[in-house]
């Protein structure tokens, strides 16, 4: 009996194992400043199968997780791969992202919770 419910235990808890080292980056988060675009701060939704950025609808991808950065590996608009990477530091989500001109750009974040994503999405 008692190995049936260690057996039990550790099932529930291998999500949590297998996601430890990039479980930070799941949940809500704000930009730090206005986006240039749109001069409104915006809100990063980051699941454990996709991210939202803002009122766009959820993209399907997956996570790759390299040193100290994890890779949102993803096909974007026209079918073109493309890589955000993702870097925590100082409880902050720094967010690398390929431009239109081809440089990359980065867009800093901090954590929210779901009740203050949802005034920022209506």
């Amino acid at each position: 009996m008692r190995n049936i419910l260690i057996a039990i235990a550790v099932f529930i808890f291998i999500p949590n194992v297998v996601f430890a080292s990039s479980d930070d980056i799941f949940g809500f988060w704000i930009s730090e400043t206005a986006l240039p675009s749109t001069g409104k701060k915006e809100v990063l939704i980051i699941k454990h199968d996709s991210f939202q950025e803002g009122k766009q609808p959820p993209i399907e991808c997956k996570f790759q997780k390299n040193d100290d950065n994890t890779v949102i590996d993803f096909t974007g608009p026209f079918g073109v791969n493309l890589k955000y990477i993702v870097t925590l530091k100082d409880k902050k989500l720094f967010l690398d992202f390929p431009t239109a001109t081809g440089n990359r750009s980065q867009q800093s974040y901090i954590r929210i919770n779901e009740e203050k994503a949802q005034l920022y999405l209506k």
